[in-house]
């Protein structure tokens, strides 16, 4: 997962086509167990034919995305700081899950399918990604 750092960062997540956003804390034993599945998860990704890109945002150290929880809905708002996914079509949440490790490797995949069904691939718009893995 690319940790995201800048406002610029997190603004070019909410303009891509598919992004699935990691909300990690420092300060959550839990965060960082849901951290280490999500990261494996990543790893596998490929295994289930997934096209999309996965970023690690910390709210506690990007305003930008704190207020964006905020407006995003109760669910993110009430954030519990047990590491969750949320996927993201131009800024638009299409699911949510506030508990990454308890949701397991299979159903962040099926969920994943289930939200990008539809959604045509924007990786090459991302302008962090490396061009060599994007292929």
């Amino acid at each position: 997962m690319q940790l995201i750092t800048s406002e610029a960062e997190f603004a070019a997540i909410l303009e891509m086509d598919r992004a699935i956003v990691f909300l990690d804390f420092a300060w959550s034993g839990q965060a960082g167990i849901s951290a280490a599945a999500a990261e494996e998860w990543e790893r596998t990704s490929h295994l289930w034919r997934l096209d999309c890109l996965v970023f690690k945002v910390r709210p506690d150290d990007l305003p930008a995305a704190a207020e964006w929880m905020g407006r995003a809905g109760k669910d993110l708002a009430g954030e519990g700081g047990y590491g969750s996914l949320v996927w993201l079509s131009r800024g638009t949440i299409l699911d949510y899950e506030p508990y990454a490790l308890g949701a397991g490797l299979r159903d962040i995949s099926r969920r994943t399918r289930a939200a990008f069904k539809g959604v045509s691939g924007a990786s090459a718009r991302w302008p962090l990604w490396d061009r060599e893995l994007d292929g």
